[in-house]
């Protein structure tokens, strides 16, 4: 299961994507992925499981403005595995 955050503005930042995945919203993600993992066992292989993931992502204020090409140069992109 895959959390994607993303905020936008000019460095530096009031806030982080990171700083949108409050512990109440991290509760709540896994309390969604449970239920939907065990209404859903056979898209779950038994031996590997399933995990929870966040991507924090950080755009310049004037992203929608750019190209994919300049935002893959200045994005900021975090992954956080098995939150």
């Amino acid at each position: 299961f895959v959390e994607v955050k993303t905020v936008s503005g000019e460095e530096p930042l009031r806030f982080s994507a990171e700083d949108q995945m409050t512990r109440d919203k991290v509760a709540k993600f896994k309390r969604v992925a449970e239920l939907f993992a065990g209404n859903n066992e056979s898209w779950v292989d038994p031996k590997a499981g399933w995990r929870l993931d966040v991507l924090a992502i950080t755009l310049p204020r004037d992203a929608l403005k750019r190209t994919a090409d300049e935002l893959r140069n200045i994005a900021k992109i975090s992954h956080y595995e098995n939150i």
